[in-house]
């Protein structure tokens, strides 16, 4: 049976709410999720704010619990260079660690789970994928070595050059072999064959995501089971 638009509005509202009925059943002590990211993260694309995919992610956090919270610390512009501990030297021609809103700064709030999400700023900034990979790898082993569980999203698509769109879909690849079942795909649907934004979630820019776009990363952030995970 074909169901119309808005009764598969309602069954996906209801598939959420019966997910937040059985978490909550098992997650009875308040937990704290740390977002590290950039724009998207950020909210930028959204409008209103509340509609971009860490409020909404956020409304679903305290849906569990009303005493759970979610502290993102997410600036715009961010590469995976900025997230790097606090002490990292990086190179003079790349940006400098921000101890406000990286790794440590997010360990700093004694979360029980982290979700990183900087999608697209390093492939246009031109970094190189084993920058990117070695950067991930750095933020991945400082929760680790902290016992936090962290998750790391995909990139996203952007209006790039072929070589940047390139990068991106490297990247995405890599992400997915590398955290398995800790990587958030933050890529299909939102993206067309060659790498480039989908119009139908684009806000304007060949960047960010719109209402529709910011939608659907909430949707793969809750199906992702961060909460499920840390509630068990």
């Amino acid at each position: 049976m074909r169901l119309n638009p808005t009764l598969k509005k309602f069954a996906a509202l209801g598939v959420l709410l019966c997910a937040s009925v059985a978490v909550a059943q098992t997650c009875t002590s308040p937990k704290r999720i740390v977002v590290i990211g950039s724009s998207t993260a950020a909210g930028t694309g959204a409008n209103p704010a509340s509609s971009a995919w860490v409020p909404l992610f956020a409304s679903y956090v305290k849906g569990v619990n009303a005493k759970n919270e979610i502290i993102n610390l997410a600036g715009g512009g961010y590469t995976t260079y900025q997230a790097l501990p606090t002490g990292t030297v990086n190179p003079s021609d790349r940006p400098a660690v921000d101890a406000s809103k990286n790794i440590t700064a997010a360990l700093s709030y004694s979360p029980d789970a982290i979700v990183v999400n900087l999608p697209s700023n390093d492939a246009a900034s031109g970094f190189t994928l084993a920058e990117t990979e070695a950067n991930f790898q750095r933020i991945v082993a400082t929760a680790d070595a902290a016992h936090v569980p962290i998750w790391v999203t995909t990139t996203q698509p952007r209006n790039l050059e072929e070589n940047g769109r390139m990068l991106l879909r490297e990247t995405r690849d890599w992400v997915n072999r590398t955290y398995g079942s800790h990587a958030i795909d933050f890529w299909t649907t939102i993206a067309n064959a060659d790498g480039t934004l989908n119009n139908v979630y684009d806000s304007g820019d060949g960047i960010h995501l719109n209402n529709a776009g910011h939608s659907i990363l909430y949707n793969r952030a809750v199906a992702s089971g961060v909460m499920k995970s840390i509630c068990r």
